[in-house]
């Protein structure tokens, strides 16, 4: 399986974190089951049929755990990671109402998934996903957003920490709280967990990735068992066989 991200254009760097690219290599059974790791952000996804003759887009909503798939042979899945904070001013929705869920992407915003389609002309063979989202999507960028909640859920993504960031926010901490809820689908703390898992497996999918115990300490953790634990939450499985899942696939630009 082959697994690449591609960056955004300078218009869409406040909402969108990576666009990103999946498929089965040739030789892959028809159906193959996958694991997304998740990473505190919601995701817009397109699943396009062989030889772009169909498209069936969805909305994958911020999650506590894994999201577990089956990939088809021959399909190429087309995504976008959306920024923490911003999903209602993209979508018109706030993403709590999102959070653990798949759904049809018509079934929330029938107007902006037909837009959507109609950039991406399915049947007209290899799609450039990046180009029609931005073209479908940029009215909405004219929509407001929480500032405040999209400057701590960066914070949190930098390494300051959820004690830093409630300490830095202008109000009191349980209507902080609150918003932030309300607008990325997630507890802080929890956000915070999903920034390292995700960054746990940035580092796994590297050719020469660090031992656990480097990992665990680079990563912000108390120790080794604690990574371990939050492994075995998210993924449900060991950090073994979360390791050899990901070398399973070929990752590219993967940041």
């Amino acid at each position: 399986m082959d697994y690449r991200e591609f960056a955004c254009t300078r218009e869409f760097a406040g909402h969108v974190a990576r666009f990103w690219q999946f498929a089965s290599s040739p030789d892959a059974p028809d159906l193959t089951d996958h694991v997304i790791p998740p990473d505190g952000c919601a995701s817009i996804a397109a699943r396009l049929a062989p030889g772009g003759s169909a498209v069936f887009l969805s909305v994958l909503g911020p999650a506590a755990k894994a999201h577990r798939v089956k990939v088809a042979k021959g399909w190429t899945y087309h995504g976008a990671r959306i920024r923490p904070g911003v999903i209602r001013g993209l979508l018109g929705i706030e993403a709590q109402d999102l959070t653990g869920r798949v759904q049809p992407m018509d079934d929330i915003v029938p107007a902006l998934a037909r837009r959507l389609v109609q950039a991406i002309e399915p049947g007209q063979g290899a799609i450039d996903f990046p180009l029609a989202f931005e073209t479908a999507l940029r009215p909405e960028l004219a929509n407001p957003v929480d500032g405040l909640v999209c400057d701590l859920a960066q914070q949190i993504m930098q390494g300051t920490g959820e004690a830093d960031m409630l300490a830095a926010g202008r109000l009191g901490e349980r209507q902080v709280r609150r918003r932030f809820v309300r607008e990325t689908g997630l507890g802080p703390k929890l956000f915070e967990r999903l920034v390292r898992v995700r960054k746990l497996c940035v580092h796994l999918s590297s050719k020469t990735p660090p031992r656990l115990t480097t990992l665990a300490h680079d990563l912000g953790y108390a120790d080794q068992s604690h990574l371990c634990r939050d492994i075995r939450e998210v993924f449900g499985q060991t950090p073994q066989a979360l390791a050899e899942r990901i070398r399973q696939i070929s990752h590219h630009a993967v940041v």
